[in-house]
């Protein structure tokens, strides 16, 4: 070909006319080249042909996340598989907070004094959850891993599983009105400090175990389960194994030979204590870094002096502070760390000052070191700016747990969940392009017999 021997020219079947069907040979093997499908796996740099080939896809979506196991074990799990139907949303429930005791012995024509019941009436308003989903057209018709729309529906049901569950424990509606009262809301309103187990840094063992027990054995409860944070459940099982004259019995005769204990509870005289890994009580959390939604508080300011003050429990130290601030819809994001020594004798009066939008409360976190800052507790909005005095009544370092009597018969139960809706789904109505839907859970806890609840708080690891 001569000059040519560097030209291809394509028949004109092929698409090639005169000089628009002449290339270079170097032309056509970059051509051959983006002909060719290739092992690339970095999809975002996939060119020519490959751009359309189709990537193997496991036809199960591997979860990195929680599963059903972690569900499962979680306190609203329990409660929401006896649940219960609210049949309005006011429910009101009654409790006999006594027998009587009026004398009984008396003389052979003696009439005895009338005495009724101890009664009172309790209410308890349903509480609303909502969570929203949507999903693109787009995400609807391409290939994928899973049911799309069945995993955000999954999704949802979860997310507002784990909501309910971080109630259960932390939930104040005189700080957020529209949450329900928690275990430890519930626990301080009864006024019983006995229910309360302060174990101000020391690791959860069987002596505490057996108070907690005790306390509620005394007001007439059988302790059934013990609901702890991964961290609390670890060193309790190392305390239980270090303990000297056990003995472990297999529970079936397969024969199998496993190594290591596993601590199932604790028998006592007051009741057999299962232990249960709570997953989601959401101690010790981290500071958002940045809002939940564009419909939460705008970020606060904080700043922090020391206050003298002989109750404070506080150890001194230079104590590291961030707020959150929060209402309904979720939270803000962090405010900037402040920091302040604190000697023994003082406390730490936190300045707080809304950074706009609307505030129902702050989240206060601490710590010793900067940079990590742990969950302590919470108050609710009053003004701008306001303060709040740690005294260290919450350890920032240390976790809670409770022990509930789970197990009694029906008209002795301990707590209750009422259902106004189960979880739901509800489509809206098509107006872009994409699908979305409201999930829902209307409902909210009653508690029986909330002296039946034990709270150790501050336990250590």
């Amino acid at each position: 070909m001569g000059a040519f021997d560097d030209l291809i020219q394509f028949s004109d079947d092929m698409g090639g006319s005169g000089s628009d069907g002449i290339v270079s040979v170097e032309e056509m093997s970059d051509l051959a080249k983006a002909m060719q499908v290739g092992y690339g796996t970095d999809a975002a740099s996939f060119s020519g042909t490959r751009a359309l080939t189709l990537e193997s896809l496991e036809d199960t979506l591997k979860l990195l996340t929680y599963g059903d196991r972690q569900m499962q074990s979680t306190l609203f799990s329990f409660l929401y598989k006896k649940a219960k139907k609210a049949a309005s949303t006011v429910e009101e429930y009654t409790t006999i907070d006594s027998w009587g005791e009026a004398g009984t012995f008396m003389g052979e024509m003696t009439d005895p004094q009338e005495e009724d019941l101890d009664l009172t009436r309790h209410t308890a308003q349903v509480k609303y959850q909502r969570t929203k989903v949507k999903i693109s057209d787009v995400a609807l018709l391409t290939k994928k891993q899973a049911d799309i729309e069945g995993l955000a529906a999954l999704g949802g049901a979860r997310r507002l599983g784990i909501a309910t569950e971080r109630a259960l424990w932390d939930g104040d509606s005189s700080i957020i009105p529209t949450e329900f009262d928690g275990l430890k809301r519930t626990i301080a309103a009864s006024g019983d400090a006995e229910q309360t187990i302060d174990l101000a840094g020391a690791q959860l063992d069987e002596d505490y175990l057996i108070q907690g027990a005790h306390v509620m054995a005394e007001r007439f409860g059988t302790p059934s389960h013990m609901f702890t944070p991964l961290a609390v459940l670890k060193s309790l099982n190392q305390n239980l194994e270090s303990g000297s004259g056990r003995y472990q019995f297999p529970l079936t005769g397969s024969g199998e030979i496993w190594f290591g204990r596993k601590p199932m509870g604790l028998h006592t005289e007051f009741g057999d204590i299962r232990f249960q890994a709570d997953w989601f009580p959401g101690f010790n959390a981290d500071p958002p870094a940045a809002a939940d939604n564009t419909d939460c508080p705008s970020q606060p300011t904080i700043a922090i002096t020391a206050v003298s003050d002989a109750t404070s429990l506080l150890a001194a130290d230079t104590y590291y502070y961030t707020v959150v601030a929060e209402n309904q819809y979720g939270r803000s994001a962090r405010s900037a760390e402040s920091s302040q020594a604190i000697a023994a004798g003082e406390k730490a009066r936190i300045a707080i000052t809304t950074g706009g939008g609307t505030v129902s409360a702050y989240r206060i976190y601490r710590s010793t070191t900067t940079g990590t800052t742990k969950y302590i507790g919470r108050a609710a909005y009053s003004a701008s700016p306001q303060n709040y005095d740690d005294l260290n009544a919450s350890r920032h370092d240390c976790y809670s747990a409770v022990m509930v009597d789970l197990e009694s018969a029906a008209d002795l139960e301990t707590m209750a969940w009422k259902q106004f809706l189960p979880m739901s789904r509800k489509r809206l109505a098509p107006i872009g392009s994409f699908i979305h839907w409201l999930q829902y859970l209307y409902g909210t806890v009653v508690y029986y017999a909330p002296k039946r609840i034990i709270h150790f708080k501050n336990i250590g690891v």
